[in-house]
């Protein structure tokens, strides 16, 4: 449904207190799972101590990076002054199990650069406390995610995120200083960048700024890194700029000095004088309402009647168009003055229609648009008839006779055929001498069926503009008692809501997601991990706008992150590897065969 990573890699997992033994507990138990784990202020008293032998006596895999944060004040910062003076030394002995935790992972072989402790002195068990550390945990644990990047374009001067820049979206240039013939010894790089035709839309310069990033210290134990991947054939800096709504492609090039000053002498690497040209993925229309009606979120049948499938099927199939190559499309069409995506228009489907302003009266006009209606121009389907949309450039290949541009539709549900005209808006038209032109539309009237239900895994979605991003909100249906995991407990232990950040420019699309799927964070107690109002003290982790600054300035690649809402009072129950009420037993959270709980 998310188009997450199947990478152990790029999978992590965190959560604080109770939660950081359920991330312990999964790291260690599931390490084919789990790449990374962000462990905060765990609850290492559990099971009278016994918990920490039980990973002292650990045997399998580790995780490939590891992430402990814990305050010096973890017991006196949230206890009564009472209590804090009949247990003096509570704080100490709350610190020393994060040093023995540490110390533990070292000893099993977790290479130094992989683990990062931070033990803040006046920090306590807190949330703000917890997400004060979030930058820089999410900066070790999802480091490795760089890492398809940086391998995938390892012989390039520069690459970008997402790999094919998007309008309206933020991006992120990568350029490897070792790749450059001019600017290897450069101290000061500068991005020098602009939009559209003749740098319609000019940049201010932006300062490229130094990583230490390198494949050799991203790879997890035990990996190798390619002889031709080593140092120091990457040098990797980088740059965060947002992309204008309006854009189709992006010229730029890229200046250096040894000093910072304003005077000091530029070198240059613009591609022999030419400048770099990046084209932009294209805008697409969003999807209609009767696309969303009939299909889910996932692009299945939401449905799921037998007499939908040959309708849902086209509307997928018209999907999937909408997201192929354009500029595949175009060529096979370079005789012709326009052709649609899809290629016969659908019922209740967007669409793009796009004309060679090169083949038309109005290759030297600055404008040109589409003077449209449907069923024979049928008042009842458009206000009076007909409507305007706009032609907007596109980043599709430009020659002497070709330079396609494009305009997004919504095609009725009742529409049969689509009318149009080309227009200036003015005084200049082509309406194929006067007969106008026309175009077949596939009918889903009365291809319907009544809806049917699905089986009740996810109840309600709600989406909501979070940081640079979106917040999907999932409400989960309550088990079926058919279910074999239903149980009568299951209405105090099962959790209801799962809270998924997606950054912007995110596509479940196969074709539009980075090959092999989403990097993705995991975090137990989802309500305290995006909103203050929903955080139980009142302070939340505000992981969706960290995420976007980490994002947006290019310090971590696009990733999703997904909170899962705890039971409630009864989280313990779902937490903790030991049942409450029950005895411990030497390395009974660690075994697989244990029927405690996780």
């Amino acid at each position: 449904m998310y188009g997450l990573s199947e990478r152990t890699s790029e999978r992590a997992m965190g959560g604080s207190s109770f939660g950081g033994i359920a991330t312990l507990c999964a790291a260690l138990r599931h390490p084919h799972v789990w790449g990374s784990s962000l462990v905060e202020s765990p609850s290492l008293w559990i099971g009278e101590e016994s918990f920490l032998n039980d990973i002292a006596q650990h045997t399998g895999p580790l995780p490939s990076r590891m992430f402990i944060g814990m305050g010096g004040k973890e017991f006196s910062g949230v206890r009564p002054p009472a209590l804090v003076q009949q247990f003096p030394t509570a704080d100490a002995t709350v610190e020393g199990y994060a040093v023995t935790l540490a110390d533990i992972m070292l000893d099993k072989g977790l290479p130094r650069s992989h683990l990062q402790v931070i033990v803040e002195a006046e920090a306590s068990h807190t949330e703000s406390a917890w997400a004060s550390r979030l930058p820089a945990a999410l900066k070790h644990v999802c480091a490795p995610w760089w890492l398809r990047v940086l391998e995938d374009r390892h012989a390039h001067l520069m690459t970008t995120v997402p790999k094919r820049l998007r309008p309206g979206c933020p991006g992120v240039l990568l350029v490897n200083r070792a790749r450059s013939d001019t600017l290897g010894e450069c101290e000061h790089l500068q991005l020098v960048a602009g939009f559209n035709m003749d740098w319609e839309t000019k940049l201010p310069d932006i300062a490229l700024q130094p990583t230490s990033w390198r494949l050799s210290q991203l790879t997890a134990p035990g990996e190798t890194v390619p002889a031709q991947h080593a140092e120091p054939s990457d040098d990797w800096w980088v740059a965060s700029f947002d992309v204008p709504a309006d854009a189709y492609e992006m010229h730029l090039a890229l200046s250096g000095t040894n000093s910072d000053s304003p005077d000091s002498e530029r070198e240059w690497d613009n591609n022999a004088g030419s400048n770099f040209y990046l084209p932009l993925a294209p805008a697409l229309p969003p999807p209609s309402l009767f696309a969303a009606r009939l299909l889910g979120a996932d692009g299945a049948s939401a449905d799921g009647a037998e007499a939908q499938a040959p309708l849902t099927a086209a509307m997928q199939k018209a999907q999937e168009a909408l997201s192929a190559d354009h500029q595949a499309l175009a060529n096979r069409n370079s005789s012709r003055t326009f052709f649609s995506i899809p290629e016969t228009l659908l019922a209740g489907a967007p669409a793009v229609l796009y004309v060679n302003k090169k083949r038309t009266c109005f290759h030297d006009q600055p404008n040109v648009k589409l003077h449209h209606g449907w069923n024979g121009w049928d008042s009842k389907m458009l206000d009076g008839g007909a409507a305007l949309a706009d032609f907007k450039p596109t980043s599709l290949w430009r020659d002497e006779g070709t330079d396609w541009w494009a305009a997004h539709l919504n095609v009725p549900e009742s529409a049969s055929e689509m009318n149009f005209a080309f227009t200036n808006g003015d005084w200049l038209w082509d309406s194929n001498n006067g007969y106008n032109y026309t175009a077949t539309v596939m009918s889903m009237s009365g291809a319907a069926a009544g809806p049917v239900a699905r089986p009740r895994q996810i109840e309600h979605v709600q989406e909501l503009p979070h940081g640079a991003g979106t917040m999907h909100i999932l409400q989960l249906a309550k088990r079926d008692p058919s279910d074999p995991g239903y149980t009568k407990q299951g209405r105090w232990v099962d959790e209801r809501t799962v809270r998924v950040w997606t950054p912007a420019g995110w596509s479940p699309d196969a074709d539009r997601a980075p090959p092999g799927g989403w990097p993705v964070l995991y975090l137990s107690d989802g309500q305290n991990k995006f909103e203050d109002f929903l955080a139980h003290q009142g302070v939340s982790w505000s992981v969706g706008y960290q995420s976007s600054d980490l994002v947006t300035s290019g310090a971590l690649p696009p990733f999703l992150v997904v909170g899962v809402d705890s039971a409630g009072p009864m989280r313990s129950l779902n937490y903790l590897p030991y049942a409450p009420g029950e005895p411990t037993r030497q390395a009974a959270s660690l075994n697989p065969k244990s029927p405690a709980m996780l």
